[in-house]
């Protein structure tokens, strides 16, 4: 009997040694809410993204932003204004334009409070997803977009 309990201990040890835990990407557009018009979105003094925990590989101008992930990655997108702590931004949704479909959907609509989240399912092989966030400031009708792009590397 001990001997099966300490075989049983090894196995597990073992199985627990060999997971790998996926990573949270969280990437936070941050716009300058006191001067964004439809006309000036993607420029560098309006809107830029940071993603502290991750491989950023291009990281201005905002529409060529580029993130690498591990596949399996949770990935959360959010926003905040640069220039008022009163406004709000809130991540409408998140579509694919063109590339491998690394999530579950082409469209990935934010959780109601401000954020999307998804997973990346599969390897991009080096060729980015390219996808439009679409989010609105103080949940106004009007939406603006910017058009970044993500990388999906095997799991480490």
């Amino acid at each position: 009997m001990k001997k099966t309990n300490q075989i049983f201990i090894v196995l597990f040890m073992l199985v627990i040694g060999n997971i790998s835990y996926a990573q949270t990407n969280i990437i936070t557009l941050h716009v300058n809410t006191d001067e964004l018009t439809n006309n000036n979105v993607n420029s560098e003094e309006i809107t830029y993204f940071t993603a502290p925990d991750s491989q950023v590989d291009v990281a201005s101008p905002p529409e060529a932003f580029t993130i690498t992930v591990e596949e399996g990655s949770t990935i959360i997108w959010e926003g905040v204004s640069s220039s008022n702590d009163e406004d709000t931004i809130e991540i409408y949704m998140i579509k694919r334009e063109r590339g491998p479909r690394i999530f579950s959907s082409d469209e990935i609509r934010g959780n109601g409070n401000g954020r999307a989240k998804a997973v990346a399912r599969m390897q991009t092989d080096g060729e980015p997803y390219k996808y439009k966030i679409l989010f609105k400031v103080n949940g106004t009708g009007r939406m603006y977009k910017i058009d970044p792009k993500i990388k999906v590397r095997p799991r480490i």
